[in-house]
């Protein structure tokens, strides 16, 4: 696992993975199931669950992302078909994988959807 950071949305000295869900805002309703299973074994951390009303999405979101163990991108037809947040995130994600010596990035398909062209490789 990571060394902590100051600013990190993570609870300071978890045993467990730190583990950043991106997902489609039209998908939080599924991805809410997946949220729950992912705490019996990690410390899951999404901005629809985790942002707390004043918190700044960008900045939150980024240390998140920073701070994440795993990065898992929950891919459906509305994150093809959608741009934004997502997309934001995505790419810092890429960032950051760029940093890494291991792969973080664990797509994970909600439906038979396409895989971003930036995910292929």
């Amino acid at each position: 696992m990571s060394a902590s950071r100051p600013n990190s949305p993570f609870a300071a000295g978890s045993k467990h993975p730190r583990i950043f869900l991106s997902h489609a805002s039209a998908d939080t309703k599924r991805v809410h199931e997946l949220y729950e299973r992912l705490r019996s074994v990690g410390t899951p951390w999404a901005a629809s669950f985790d942002l707390r009303p004043g918190d700044e999405w960008g900045p939150k979101t980024n240390e998140a992302i920073l701070s994440a163990d795993v990065a898992i991108i929950c891919l459906s037809r509305n994150t093809t078909s959608r741009s934004g947040y997502l997309e934001k995130e995505t790419s810092t994600i890429l960032s950051e994988q760029g940093r890494r010596s291991l792969n973080f990035i664990l797509p994970v398909r909600l439906e038979d959807a396409d895989v971003p062209k930036v995910l292929e490789k």
